[in-house]
């Protein structure tokens, strides 16, 4: 005996194609995460590039990780700076999506003089050709004159159109600056960095929704020609 396509048949069909259509391009429209190792939990600088005094730790002198088992420090000393930086790959990301940048940083100083000078220290975080935080080394620091100062973590996020940051090669960076200073100490931690947005969307095939939307009318002309 053959089987007979009923009306729950066609119509459990129909929903069925489409269902599917709809659900792939939602699935397709998820975030997604462009920087490798944000969280520096293979306990070194994978994905990243540093220059100067720049390590992955677990710990130092008293501050532990914002997220996690480790974090990135950078902690210049005399004249040296310190940077770290991660190149970014945009080219799954639609022009129009807005992305997301985040992190969580920390400073500490030690001051070794009790001059009350000041010197022009400083975090600098940037993505591209976009300044995203300049942060002063120096104030409150400088009011506790032979000991240390932790600032405490603090996080911070950005919304940037994709279209801004296409027009050259993308990096994700920070920079310590540490003046001509060789009485004052300062160290900047970075954790739990990320960049992401919804990826592009591809173009459901017309093909998949015409035979779903096809299967759900020819349900309409049986029913109506059966009576």
């Amino acid at each position: 005996m053959r089987k007979r396509y009923t009306r729950t048949n066609a119509v459990g069909i129909g929903l069925a194609v489409l269902s599917l259509a709809l659900g792939a391009v939602g699935a397709n429209a998820m975030s997604v995460e462009l920087v490798q190792n944000g969280g520096f939990e293979t306990g070194d600088l994978t994905s990243w590039a540093g220059a100067g005094d720049v390590a992955v730790l677990g710990s130092h002198v008293g501050v532990n990780p914002f997220d996690g088992s480790y974090m990135a420090v950078l902690s210049p000393q005399g004249v040296m700076n310190a940077d770290l930086s991660q190149m970014l790959d945009l080219g799954s990301l639609p022009p129009s999506a807005i992305a997301t940048v985040a992190f969580a940083f920390n400073m500490q100083a030690e001051d070794n003089r009790d001059d009350g000078r000041k010197d022009e220290d400083f975090l600098t975080a940037s993505i591209g050709g976009t300044t995203l935080l300049t942060q002063p080394l120096n104030d409150p620091f400088d009011l506790d004159p032979n000991g240390k100062t932790v600032q405490g973590w603090k996080y911070m996020s950005w919304q940037i159109p994709v279209q801004s940051l296409l027009s050259a090669p993308l990096s994700i960076s920070f920079h310590v600056q540490n003046e001509v200073d060789r009485g004052q100490y300062y160290t900047a931690y970075v954790d739990a960095v990320s960049v992401s947005a919804p990826a592009a969307v591809p173009e459901v095939s017309s093909t998949v929704i015409i035979l779903g939307c096809a299967l759900l009318a020819l349900e309409g002309f049986r029913r109506k020609y059966a009576k």
